[in-house]
C-alpha cells in the first residue's frame, strides 16, 4: 500500500509539471498572437490610432510572457 502511494505521488507531481508546461506554453501563445496583431495592426492600418495601438500591443505582449514565465518559475519552487 506504500509503494502504490508513492507511485500516486509520482504522478501527481508529473501531472503537476505538465500543467505547469501547458502554462507556460498558454502565455507563450497569447504573447505571439499579441504581437502578431501588433505587427498587422501597424503594417496594414494607415490610422495612426491603429499604428498606436499595434505598438501599445508589442510591449504589453512582452510583459504578458515574462510575467507568465516567471509566475510558473514560481510555482515549480514550491
Amino acid at each position: 500500500m506504500h509503494a502504490q502511494k508513492t507511485y500516486r505521488d509520482g504522478l501527481a507531481l508529473e501531472r503537476t509539471q505538465m500543467a505547469s508546461d501547458r502554462t507556460v506554453l498558454a502565455y507563450l501563445r497569447t504573447s505571439l498572437t499579441l504581437v502578431i496583431v501588433g505587427v498587422t495592426f501597424i503594417k496594414l492600418f494607415e490610422s495612426s490610432f491603429m499604428v498606436y495601438v499595434g505598438w501599445t500591443l508589442l510591449p504589453i505582449s512582452l510583459g504578458l510572457f515574462l510575467s507568465g514565465v516567471s509566475r510558473c518559475k514560481k510555482m515549480g519552487n514550491k
